[in-house]
């Protein structure tokens, strides 16, 4: 399938605005569990992503099946033909743009000799997880004039190990090129989680001082980030709404969207319109500088694109929080008395509009005191405000990680983060 085509066919048929994208991609899954493979998986696809509009009126779809691309395109415009305009539409980037490379890998990975390694690290915990190995290429044709291509790379393992039916530890290890995948220390970590996770007792109600470790704060800010859309602050979706210059966060909060880190795993040479990735301070020493935009949105708020397309809905590329100046024990004993969790899941919002949410630590959870950990913790949940908690940063570690799983689905570079005054509830009756 070739994206200029197919641009061409829809500008044919009547389309003001046409942006296609013609992407291949090759993706492997193993799956394991209990020191054991339990399955192997391949994916070799080539989609083409197609979104039009005519007279203000908005559709898209992705196409699998080549032999029905004219099919396609006429149901397409029937759709065109029977929906409203938006008055949220103002039209697709235009310009000429100069493209940055971004590294890739070229060499394989030896993925037997990687699953052997983490079966060996193990040791006496039950290792299960996922192990992602994707390259992608992608090509992308505008009506407006715009043509590009882009070509992607990443090695992905997500891994839990359990030193018992009660304590399990997880961690991740993700990067663009074979160099960066140090997959070893992330089993290591989650090894150590593990036995230091035996026999936990049932958790206190009550305000804790919090030490949050990079996977689990990670997991925090990808919620954050989405709301500084600017789609979801107009779908009423964000604690964000009029908010921009206001302090949002504590003073030594400073988040970005980086689109550009030659290490990123969401970084590309160009969003969804095809405008040039950048990098957009979006919190600066705690006050809220931006929310993200694609062209439209950005002429809605009459300021420039943040090159955040999502066609209808601006996403992160990469969040990157800045780091401190404390390394984990340091942060450890600053905090004196409190927690040290280092994972959550199942993080829901009670009120999207007031930042309200509620979010399960799972595998490691400490006691802490005099800054070393004391216990092990079961049965506890975060019930909190999002401004609120980052307003109660305390102090930020010096060692930022790479995370990306599926409970932070924007890659995510963050230290771990010491809050203070945390509101701790029990997640069972």
């Amino acid at each position: 399938m070739n994206p200029s085509d197919i641009v061409e066919s829809c500008r044919e048929r009547g389309a003001d605005d046409v942006i296609c994208h013609v992407t291949n991609l090759r993706r492997k899954q193993i799956r394991f569990a209990n020191n054991e493979v339990t399955a192997s998986k391949l994916w070799d696809s080539i989609t083409a992503s197609i979104f039009l509009a005519k007279d203000r009126r908005v559709v898209a779809t992705t196409l699998n099946d080549p032999t029905k691309l004219d099919e396609t395109l006429d149901e397409l415009f029937s759709i065109v033909g029977a929906i409203g305009p938006s008055e949220d539409y103002h039209g697709i980037a235009d310009g000429t743009f100069t493209y940055k490379g971004i590294p890739v890998e070229t060499d394989m990975p030896d993925d037997e000799r990687i699953i052997g390694d983490v079966f060996s690290i193990a040791d006496d915990c039950r290792a299960a997880g996922v192990y992602y190995t994707t390259s992608v290429n992608d090509e992308i044709a505008t009506s407006s004039g715009i043509h590009a291509s882009d070509e992607s790379t990443s090695f992905e393992l997500s891994v839990r190990m359990f030193a018992d039916k009660n304590a399990s530890g997880h961690a991740v290890s993700c990067a663009r090129t074979l160099h960066d995948f140090d997959y070893s220390s992330a089993c290591e970590n989650a090894v150590d989680i593990a036995r230091d996770a035996r026999n936990p007792v049932r958790g206190e109600e009550g305000r804790f001082d919090v030490v949050f470790s990079p996977l689990c704060f990670a997991n925090l800010l990808d919620d954050m980030m989405f709301q500084t859309s600017a789609f979801y602050v107009d779908s009423g979706l964000s604690c964000f709404k009029d908010r921009i210059g206001t302090q949002v966060a504590s003073e030594l909060v400073t988040v970005h969207d980086d689109g550009t880190r030659p290490d990123g795993l969401g970084s590309s040479r160009y969003d969804d319109e095809g405008v040039p990735t950048r990098s957009t301070p979006v919190i600066e020493d705690g006050i809220l500088t931006t929310y993200l935009h694609n062209t439209s949105t950005a002429k809605k708020y009459e300021t420039k694109t943040t090159a955040n397309a999502g066609l209808i809905a601006p996403r992160p590329t990469n969040i990157v929080l800045s780091e401190g100046d404390r390394s984990i024990d340091e942060l450890l004993s600053e905090m004196g008395n409190g927690l040290y969790i280092t994972n959550t899941w199942y993080t829901r919002f009670q009120n999207y509009s007031t930042g309200d949410f509620s979010t399960i630590p799972r595998d490691g959870i400490f006691m802490v005191h005099d800054g070393e950990i004391s216990s092990s913790l079961k049965d506890i949940r975060i019930s909190e405000n999002m401004i609120g908690l980052l307003s109660r940063i305390a102090a930020l570690g010096d060692r930022s990680e790479h995370i990306h799983w599926w409970e932070a689905e924007t890659p995510t570079f963050t230290p771990a983060v010491l809050v203070r005054d945390v509101r701790i509830t029990r997640s069972t009756g």
